[in-house]
């Protein structure tokens, strides 16, 4: 419960929580040492998602994954990516990754299959310096993750 000024009372915080699409959810990849443990979904490894960028083609994209340095660095480079009909997964390798010097941030180029449940962010949705800059994001807005969370290994779409 929090105190909402405006009605003079104590209101549920959920009430207040947008909902966030599944869009976000379904774009979602786990990381994994090896093949076997992507197809199994053990635990341990790391998580990530698909970001689409346009080309100069209309209605084309390119799909990359992107996800934390450390968990690439820590050699969890094979894909696992849950579909509505199953998984599907790939290994990316450790050379085909771009890590940003200056933050903890790597992503990759992949050739990810054409499913309609599979989706992925478009980079205009992603926040730059920038945005951050003009509409003077801070301490006290709202922010959601996804990915891996304790106790989830990646098994659920």
């Amino acid at each position: 419960m929090i105190w909402n000024p405006r009605s003079g009372g104590y209101s549920r915080l959920e009430a207040m929580m947008p909902r966030i699409s599944d869009q976000f959810k379904d774009c979602v990849v786990y990381l994994y040492k090896d093949e076997a443990s992507a197809k199994a979904g053990t635990n341990g490894g790391g998580s990530g998602f698909l970001v689409s960028v346009p080309t100069s083609r209309p209605g084309r994209f390119f799909t990359y994954v992107v996800t934390n340095r450390h968990v690439i660095d820590g050699g969890y480079t094979t894909l696992r990516i849950n579909v509505e009909n199953g998984i599907g997964h790939g290994e990316v390798g450790p050379s085909e990754w771009s890590r940003a010097p200056e933050s903890d941030i790597a992503a990759a180029l992949v050739s990810a299959p054409d499913i309609p449940t599979l989706k992925r962010v478009p980079i205009a949705m992603l926040i730059t310096r920038e945005i951050v800059e003009n509409r003077r994001v801070g301490i006290g807005d709202d922010v959601f993750l996804v990915g891996r969370l304790i106790d989830h290994q990646g098994k659920q779409q």
